[in-house]
Formats: structure tokens, C-alpha cells, sequence
């Protein structure tokens, strides 16, 4: 079953563990719900969950973990920036092409191939 975004957000608000926010365990989880949930179906649940996010970071001085662009709120402005730099381990980072070559994707996610007709 796949994760839920609003109890990850629920989770990441009441969690006081730095180490999971210092080593991305959570932003890792965010990445991988990518692979499951649109981002531009869920943009308003990823931006809160980010948002919520951010927040931490700021509480426990971890700023520099702070994907910019954001607004005042922590709010990111940009979700691809954030979704970009965090690891997401069900979604693979390359294809391989008929020749065995490998094509790497520009923000390791939402490659789209269609075959010609």
C-alpha cells in the first residue's frame, strides 16, 4: 500500500527526531511518493508536506537543507527543485536504450518516451 501524503505531513509536524530530519529520511520519503502520486494532481499536498518540512529544518538549524526557492512561509515555490535533489529509490535515475547505452534522465523523474506511428 502506498504511502499517504497528508499522514507523512501529520508525521513529519509531530516528530521531534533531528537525526531523521539531519540524515533525509523524511525528505526521501517525499521523493518516493513521487513515483505514486502526480505532482501536478497533488501539487497542494506536496507543497504542504514540503512546507512542513522546511519548518523543521528551521526549528532544529538545519536550514541549509532547505530547497530554495520558497516564500515567507517555507512554502516551496518550485516543487520539481525539491523533488530533483532528494533520492527516490523506486523511481530509477536511468534507461537503458536498445544499444545498452544509458540515458539519463535531466531531474531523474517524468521521463516521457512515445512511440512513433
Amino acid at each position: 500500500m502506498a504511502e499517504n501524503i497528508h499522514l507523512l505531513e501529520k508525521e513529519i509536524h509531530s516528530s521531534h527526531n533531528v537525526t531523521l530530519f539531519s540524515n533525509n529520511h523524511y525528505a526521501n520519503r517525499i521523493g518516493a511518493l513521487s513515483s505514486e502520486y502526480s505532482i501536478s494532481e497533488h501539487f497542494h499536498a506536496y507543497a504542504k508536506v514540503i512546507q512542513e518540512l522546511n519548518r523543521k529544518y528551521s526549528q532544529f538549524n538545519l536550514s541549509s537543507k532547505i530547497t530554495s526557492p520558497v516564500d515567507a512561509g517555507f512554502k516551496p515555490t518550485d516543487l520539481t527543485s525539491f523533488i530533483g535533489s532528494v533520492s527516490s529509490p523506486s523511481v530509477p535515475d536511468n534507461i537503458l536504450t536498445e544499444n545498452s547505452s544509458t540515458l539519463v534522465q535531466e531531474n531523474g523523474f517524468n521521463l516521457v518516451l512515445e512511440q512513433d506511428v
